[in-house]
């Protein structure tokens, strides 16, 4: 896209933004206008700042991230909102989606794929390529795992092609049991149906190591 935007960095992270301006600068026709260290900043600078994209941190002081976005869908809606984060996780990609936030970028990946997802959402694309859960890169909110080890032992045996029955025997456990753990997995990783987990495994070969 040679057209130039405006661009807004939200993060608390100067390195982050120090490095995202950076790649824009030396790599696309657009500028960034201003930056904000937390979300209440952010949404102050909206109102004396034109700007068409915000690449926007989910954990920020003050105003959370998808709290500022709900805030921007609703008071500035043709604005296009790239969020970014260190964790991933099924309810958070589904939450942003809800909220009509138009792409999401893990920071854990290269800054120059930032420029092809601002691409693709200023042509009114979604940008969520990037956003599929791990089960072993998967976070919560407050940094953890949502995976027990039980679960993560049961999910190394489904994909090693184990049957429900003989994981309950290998573990020493009722079929109950094990069926309920396959259901929380699924639940933690977004997976809508439990029988639909050698499929995800099998689809994400490195899931499990």
């Amino acid at each position: 896209m040679n057209t130039s935007l405006n661009i807004i960095i939200a993060d608390d992270h100067p390195l982050i933004v120090q490095g995202l301006k950076a790649v824009i600068k030396e790599n696309s026709p657009h500028q960034v206008v201003a930056t904000a260290a937390n979300g209440r900043e952010l949404l102050q600078l909206l109102h004396s700042h034109k700007c068409q994209v915000i690449i926007l941190d989910i954990n920020m002081p003050l105003l959370t991230g998808p709290e500022a976005a709900k805030e921007i869908k609703l008071n500035f809606p043709k604005i296009k909102i790239l969020c970014i984060s260190l964790h991933i996780y099924a309810a958070l990609i589904r939450k942003l989606e809800q909220l009509g936030v138009d792409g999401f970028l893990p920071k854990n990946i290269s800054p120059h794929h930032c420029l092809e997802a601002i691409a693709a959402i200023t042509q009114g694309q979604t940008f969520f390529q990037y956003a599929k859960p791990n089960p072993l890169q998967i976070t919560m909110e407050d940094g953890t795992t949502p995976l027990t080890n039980r679960e993560r032992e049961i999910i190394q045996l489904v994909k090693e092609g184990h049957t429900t029955k003989a994981i309950a025997e290998q573990l020493s456990k009722s079929t109950h049991t094990i069926d309920t753990h396959r259901k929380n997995i699924c639940r933690k990783l977004g997976i809508k149906e439990a029988n639909a987990l050698l499929k995800y495994l099998i689809d994400n070969p490195d899931a499990v190591k």
